[in-house]
């Protein structure tokens, strides 16, 4: 199964603040492998896909969640928490959150993870 992580925020030093969108917790460790900026365009006051641009190579790891203001072991599915990548690719991350329109989602996603 695919794993999926929508990336809000920067929030400093590695940080960021991101929204589980799989369908199963995302544990510590696991190792995100691409990301990309869906966008969504609004039409006749209806949301419609624009497409999924920037496709980037990243290998980024999870190292550190907060979720309730406290140290947990996973971001539980559907929710949302503090995460601290280390790896490459941060700074693309940092570049696309930057570039990214209020209608558009920086995502993450691995099947990869690490033991």
């Amino acid at each position: 199964m695919q794993l999926e992580l929508l990336v809000d925020q920067s929030i400093g030093s590695g940080r960021f603040f991101v929204t589980s969108n799989s369908r199963e917790d995302i544990l510590m460790g696991t190792v995100f492998t691409f990301l990309f900026t869906h966008a969504m365009k609004l039409v006749d006051g209806n949301f419609e896909e624009a497409g999924i641009s920037r496709v980037t190579e990243v290998r980024l790891k999870i190292v550190e969640i907060e979720f309730w203001r406290k140290p947990h072991p996973c971001v539980p599915y559907g929710h949302h928490a503090g995460v601290r990548f280390e790896g490459n690719g941060l700074q693309s991350l940092e570049e696309q959150l930057n570039d990214c329109s209020k209608l558009s989602n920086v995502i993450v996603v691995t099947k990869m993870r690490d033991a």
